[in-house]
């Protein structure tokens, strides 16, 4: 923000310089304190696609994992139910 600027402005419409100059370096202390600078915005995308990346390939490796686990469960209850109906069949 320019503060001169915004001082000059502020005596057109009427303020002393003196006044007009303190509440430009008001408004300027208090828009560089709580606004983010595009530096700001640029780190937190940075950081935010970094995470993303990170639980993006935690969830890859838990649905791989999970798949693994399905697919031996699978195989163990086929295995199972062959045995049972040769078991059944022996039977008959």
């Amino acid at each position: 923000m320019d503060t001169l600027k915004v001082a000059k402005r502020l005596q057109k419409k009427g303020l002393s310089q003196q006044v007009a100059e303190e509440l430009s370096e008001i408004l300027q202390d208090y828009a560089s304190s709580d606004l983010a600078s595009k530096q700001d915005l640029k780190t937190l995308e940075y950081a935010l696609k970094a995470d993303l990346e990170e639980t993006k390939s935690e969830l890859q490796k838990e649905v791989q994992e999970t798949k693994s686990e399905l697919q031996k469960e699978v195989q163990e209850t086929k295995s199972e139910l062959q045995k049972e109906v040769q078991e059944t069949k022996s039977e008959l």
